[in-house]
């Protein structure tokens, strides 16, 4: 780290909602292959994902994302290098956490709050092996419609004894298969419970949820024409940006 910050500062992210605490300055070089892109970042704690490009970055290295064309472009030394966004295809689990303590009478039946951290989504449900004796999802296929990051789950306790679940208890996940494959939008909010988001690239800022997530890059050669170079990039929710084959020193 090149410098600390004798007083630390807070940022916000673009939804204006989340925040996070920096501690330091460093000089970061990002590697798209041979091309060296170098920076001035700061180090975050609980970040949402393990780095992020922000508008400094994309203002010096004129990078573009084109949605439609599935493409991420940028110059360097008069080189236009275009980065293709490859569909990812591996499933995607995003915790839903219990929003408060509740406590199961034996024999009972209960409704509490969820949350997670996306605002607005609607997905199937996958109970956590440790209640799946517990969750009854009112839907004939399986879905949790969330909004405004939270929604509502059925318990159940069929034993003798009452059961209590603690707030931010993991009791299942949102599988999605495909976050990119089709057009998706996810609504902010201004709902403070939540914001940036890790673990799978989607837990909050300000929590200490911890989710592991595995994500899969593929990279194909350099096509050189000229001074176009082309790679290849899986686009996850903390990917969309950074290239597959990618270096990243300080």
């Amino acid at each position: 780290m090149n410098s600390i910050l004798k007083q630390s500062s807070s940022f916000l992210l673009a939804d204006g909602i989340a925040s996070f605490n920096v501690l330091g300055l460093v000089d970061l070089s990002v590697e798209f292959n041979n091309f060296v892109t170098p920076i001035k970042a700061y180090i975050a704690q609980h970040l949402c994902a393990d780095m992020i490009i922000g508008m400094d970055y994309i203002n010096k290295y004129k990078m573009n994302i084109n949605v439609q064309k599935q493409i991420v472009t940028i110059q360097l030394h008069n080189h236009h290098i275009v980065v293709p966004i490859v569909n990812v295809t591996k499933s995607i689990r995003i915790p839903v956490i219990s929003s408060t303590t509740v406590l199961l009478s034996s024999n009972s039946t209960r409704q509490i709050p969820v949350a997670i951290p996306i605002s607005s989504i609607s997905l199937p449900f996958i109970p956590a092996s440790s209640f799946k004796t517990h969750v009854l999802v009112d839907n004939k296929n399986k879905n949790l419609n969330f909004q405004n990051y939270r929604s509502d789950l059925v318990l159940y306790n069929a034993k003798r004894f009452p059961k209590v679940i603690q707030k931010g208890t993991c009791l299942g996940y949102l599988l999605c298969c495909s976050m990119f494959q089709h057009p998706r939008t996810f609504y902010s909010s201004h709902y403070h419970l939540l914001g940036a988001t890790r673990r799978t690239g989607m837990a909050p800022a300000s929590s200490n949820l911890k989710i592991r997530s595995d994500s899969s890059n593929r990279s194909s050669q350099l096509g050189n024409n000229n001074s176009t170079y082309t790679n290849r990039t899986n686009c996850s929710l903390k990917e969309t940006v950074l290239p597959s084959k990618m270096n990243i020193r300080t």
